[in-house]
């Protein structure tokens, strides 16, 4: 086990809670697509996963006492690195996603409770330990995770391997009131989940995902019964379309992600440089050349944009998302053409 995977003792008191004054008006903000988790603090970030797990009935359902969500949450959190994009607030934007898709999706309120709770630890736990780096250049650098996982996936084994780790210890087990047939489909759904944010199997993923689902749900009928494996295909592409979720927000909100995205790929560019590598354009801040979200289209273009397309035309409820990405699409292009018109106006004649 790496050594960064050892679960340590938080820095915070989890009796100590920095109260939310209306705990009502944040449940129904947090089930909307136009959150913003960057305007909180990570101890009230905490306390929106508290009060969703209360709500959904999570807690009294599967015997899970309050104190040990509390330290879990505190665990998860001192887990995840202070880098610019993959950190704690990444983790409870994709939680916080996620939350929209199954109060939203009609297909969605069609799972079991603990599938639904399944996913949302999934959520919080996807990016757990995040190095800043991605998976192409753990494999490079035959880095610790790279050898331990053989190359294949390391960072999302990672982070799914991570976790249970944390809920080994009783004081932060969620799973510790399943019975023994729930605590295996939880574990088998959490890991599925996490892999299945590789990027590097996204395009399998989705076809999977579209032949299980070949047209939109409409609202399934009370006795709708999933088709073959269509549990499992659906909530992958709910904890995908979480990940990916930061271009599918408001302006305001998505242009914020893009900036630290940007920054991080710097960074990550920053460190194959030092190394002797040639990064790719995109992590090379020594040929960036106009705002964030030129790497944001190419993002969009190429992958966000063709599976919310399909997504959202097969999940009736999803639809804001795949709006505001196109929305979002324009202004950025409108940005990067402004940006080239005063460039090619200032240069010299």
């Amino acid at each position: 086990m790496p050594a960064s995977s050892k679960v340590v003792k938080t820095k915070e008191n989890p009796q100590k809670r920095t109260k939310i004054a209306d705990t009502a008006k944040a449940l129904a903000a947090v089930k909307a697509i136009d959150f913003d988790c960057l305007k909180y603090t990570h101890e009230q970030l905490i306390e929106l996963v508290e009060l969703i797990f209360e709500e959904q009935g999570f807690l009294q359902e599967f015997g899970i006492p309050r104190q040990t969500l509390r330290r879990f949450l505190y665990q998860v959190k001192e887990k995840y690195n202070p880098n610019p994009y993959h950190n704690f607030s990444h983790c409870f934007d994709v939680f916080q996603a996620s939350v929209f898709l199954l109060n939203h999706v009609d297909l969605a309120k069609k799972l079991s409770k603990l599938d639904r709770m399944c996913l949302m630890i999934a959520a919080i736990a996807h990016d757990l330990d995040h190095p800043g780096t991605n998976n192409a250049f753990q494999v490079m650098v035959s880095s610790e995770l790279a050898l331990l996982y053989n190359d294949k996936s390391p960072l999302e084994n990672h982070h799914a391997s991570l976790a249970f780790h944390i809920m080994k210890d009783p004081h932060c087990n969620l799973l510790q009131g399943l019975t023994e047939e729930q605590r295996k489909r939880a574990r088998k759904l959490i890991i599925m989940v996490v892999l299945a944010t590789d990027m590097a199997d996204h395009g399998a993923h989705l076809k999977s995902f579209c032949s299980t689902f070949p047209v939109a749900d409409k609202a399934p009928c009370d006795d709708f019964t999933f088709p073959a494996n269509g549990e499992d295909e659906l909530l992958k592409t709910l904890l995908k379309m979480s990940d990916i979720s930061n271009v599918t927000r408001p302006f305001r909100v998505a242009d914020k992600w893009a900036a630290l995205v940007q920054e991080e790929f710097f960074y990550q560019g920053d460190t194959e440089v030092a190394l002797g590598h040639s990064p790719a354009a995109m992590f090379d801040r020594r040929k960036a050349d106009g705002p964030a979200s030129n790497g944001t289209l190419g993002f969009v273009n190429f992958l966000a944009e063709p599976f919310f397309r399909d997504c959202t035309a097969r999940l009736t409820g999803s639809e804001q998302m795949f709006e505001n990405l196109s929305s979002n699409k324009s202004r950025w292009e409108r940005r990067n053409r402004r940006h080239k018109k005063n460039k090619e106006q200032s240069a010299p004649v």
